[in-house]
């Protein structure tokens, strides 16, 4: 089966590292994997690790506007664009992607779109124009995950079905450390018998 992980531009972030892990174990699985960025016109940090990481991708090019009349016909033409790369899955992350590709996915012959909520609505208020096409978009989506409580009962607010929405928690990549407690504390210059807090942000 081949997945597509639709993100907004190079930048890499929490929503990006995201991506990787699950892309990571779904290629430990013998799953084609390839990356789709709405738009490379920013940061590269992102191309840099998928490189390193030898994962397929692509700069699909989209052109963002406000204005409802554009906007619509730049999205048939991306979701053509979508479709030479013979997808099955499509996973977009974060609201642009979101957004843009559930409208119309069926467009690009993948057999589903997931959509995937990652935060708590930031940037999205309840109650203007912006509602209406989330509440299109989230109508025509297979199904919709959220990695948090929070971002859940935002998501809420727009859609009918609640059925189709899933708690899913972020996964994390537990790494062998390099040094051992001795090490760690000798490298700080911290006693052993010192009594010592982490706060994890």
């Amino acid at each position: 089966m081949k997945f597509g992980f639709i993100v907004d531009s190079g930048t890499f972030g929490g929503a990006e590292k995201q991506c990787i892990i699950l892309a990571k174990k779904l290629s430990e699985a013998k799953h084609e994997i390839v990356f789709l960025l709405l738009n490379n016109n920013q940061s590269h940090d992102l191309d840099n690790k998928l490189n390193e990481l030898n994962f397929e991708f692509y700069d699909l090019g989209f052109k963002f506007h406000s204005d409802h009349i554009r906007r619509f016909f730049n999205i048939i033409p991306l979701l053509f664009k979508i479709r030479k790369y013979d997808i099955d899955i499509l996973l977009p992350y974060t609201i642009r992607p979101n957004v843009n590709i559930n409208f119309f996915w069926q467009i690009t012959g993948a057999k589903a779109c997931l959509w995937n909520q990652r935060d708590e609505g930031h940037g999205i208020t309840l109650g203007n124009y912006k509602d209406k096409i989330l509440s299109l978009a989230l109508m025509n989506t297979s199904g919709i995950i959220s990695n948090s409580g929070g971002g859940l009962d935002f998501i809420s607010n727009y859609i009918q079905k609640p059925k189709k929405i899933r708690l899913i928690n972020n996964g994390i990549e537990i790494k062998k450390p390099l040094l051992n407690r001795t090490e760690v504390l000798k490298s700080l210059d911290i006693n052993e018998q010192a009594f010592l807090v982490l706060k994890i942000a």
